[in-house]
């Protein structure tokens, strides 16, 4: 009898501990019809939607063919420059800096609409043109999408329907400049469009 008390008494407080949450896993409450939205998006893709939103900062942007990515130790922003000539590439890890999007490794997005946005500016008062891609790397890509920007930190972004077939290899944003241009990038971020 005094076994089973015990082992009541411990899988109580082993259940209560488990509903509080941990500061790493605490988030902020939706309102309810929000959540029934979320429940019901969840059930028809498989895809936990609370982890598709990600933002990096610019001086995460990795380097690849034609684009360099320089950025200060510390900083957040990198400045991109081109350095190649070869013909852009938006598939792929695309030909332009880029950030990994790994989420798509072990989730299906497929038929989601993504909110593809970077946030940048031109390093000289003259408007600076420049690309954005978002790549499935296995499911096709979005091409490259042009944008203008001014000299002040601004959010570019576009809407990606992710095609609707299997594809488990992680997904690239890639951004890209023309020779004789420079940006300053702050942030690349992925959304889902509403």
């Amino acid at each position: 009898m005094l076994r089973f008390s015990l082992a009541g008494a411990s899988l109580a407080v082993l259940l209560a501990a488990c509903e509080q949450p941990g500061p790493e896993t605490e988030t902020a409450t939706a309102p309810p019809a929000a959540e029934a939205t979320t429940e019901t998006a969840e059930a028809d893709t498989g895809v936990d939607l609370a982890a598709v939103p990600f933002t990096w900062a610019g001086s995460e942007l990795e380097t690849f063919g034609n684009i360099t990515v320089a950025a200060e130790e510390g900083a957040e922003t990198a400045i991109l420059t081109r350095t190649g000539s070869e013909e852009d590439v938006s598939g792929g890890r695309t030909s332009g800096a880029y950030v990994m999007y790994r989420l798509a490794r072990n989730a299906d997005l497929s038929g989601l609409v993504l909110d593809i946005s970077v946030t940048a500016k031109a390093t000289t008062e003259a408007p600076a043109p420049f690309m954005v891609a978002y790549s499935t790397a296995g499911a096709g890509n979005s091409g490259w999408m042009e944008f203008e920007a001014t000299s002040e930190f601004a959010t570019y972004s576009f809407p990606y329907e992710v095609a609707d077939v299997e594809d488990t290899s992680p997904d690239f944003i890639g951004v890209s400049v023309p020779e004789g241009v420079a940006i300053e990038v702050e942030s690349i971020s992925v959304g889902l469009s509403e």
